[in-house]
C-alpha cells in the first residue's frame, strides 16, 4: 500500500460528507429516514468537543470516514461510512483508517471504539460477524447511562478496545 496516495483531514464539506454517508446508509438500514439521518450527523459533524471527526482521502477523493460522539472513554461510531461509488471496500485500507482513529483518540483520553449496530440493519448478523473479525474482538459494550442507553436502544454495541486490538493485530494473520 503506497501511504502516499493517503491524507488523513478532520476537516472536510459537510455537504460532501453527508451524500456519500446517506448513500451507504441508505442501502443498508430498513425504513431509512432521511431526515432523522442528516439531524445526526449535523449533531456529530458540528459537535464540538463531544464529537470526533476523521476522514481519509485517496487521490484527493474522500474513501472514507467516521463521526463519533464522546462518552467517557469511548468513542461511538454512529456514523462509518465508505465511498463505495469511488473504489468498493478495502480491508487493508480500512484497517490502515480505523488504526489512525484508534491513535489519535487515544490522544485525546479515549481507550476504546464503540460500534453501534443497528439490529434493523439488513444482514445484521452476518455484518456483526464481519466486525467481530475484524477488531479482533466480540466484546459487547453495556450502557450504564439513561440518555445513551434510550438513544442505542435497538443496537448491538461492538467494544474494540485499542490496546487488545494493537496486541491481537499483531498476533493473528490479517483478514
Amino acid at each position: 500500500m503506497d501511504k502516499n496516495k493517503y491524507e488523513f483531514s478532520n476537516y472536510e464539506n459537510f455537504d460532501e460528507v453527508h451524500k456519500i454517508a446517506k448513500l451507504q446508509f441508505k442501502k443498508i438500514i430498513k425504513n431509512f429516514n432521511q431526515y432523522d439521518f442528516k439531524d445526526n450527523s449535523e449533531d456529530l459533524f458540528y459537535g464540538g468537543d463531544s464529537c470526533y471527526k476523521l476522514f481519509l482521502k485517496k487521490n484527493d477523493v474522500i474513501l472514507c470516514g467516521t463521526l463519533a460522539f464522546l462518552f467517557e472513554d469511548c468513542a461511538f461510531c454512529d456514523i462509518f461510512f465508505w465511498n463505495e461509488l469511488y473504489q468498493k471496500t478495502n480491508t487493508v485500507e480500512f484497517r490502515y483508517f480505523c488504526e489512525k482513529f484508534f491513535r489519535d483518540t487515544s490522544k485525546i483520553g479515549i481507550k476504546n471504539m464503540i460500534v453501534p449496530m443497528d439490529k434493523s440493519r439488513l444482514k445484521h448478523e452476518s455484518f456483526k460477524k464481519y466486525c467481530q473479525k475484524l477488531y479482533f474482538t466480540k466484546d459487547e459494550y453495556f450502557i450504564c447511562d439513561e440518555i445513551i442507553e434510550k438513544e442505542y436502544k435497538n443496537h448491538y454495541l461492538l467494544k474494540v478496545n485499542y490496546d487488545d486490538y494493537f496486541k491481537k493485530s499483531k498476533q493473528v494473520k490479517r483478514v
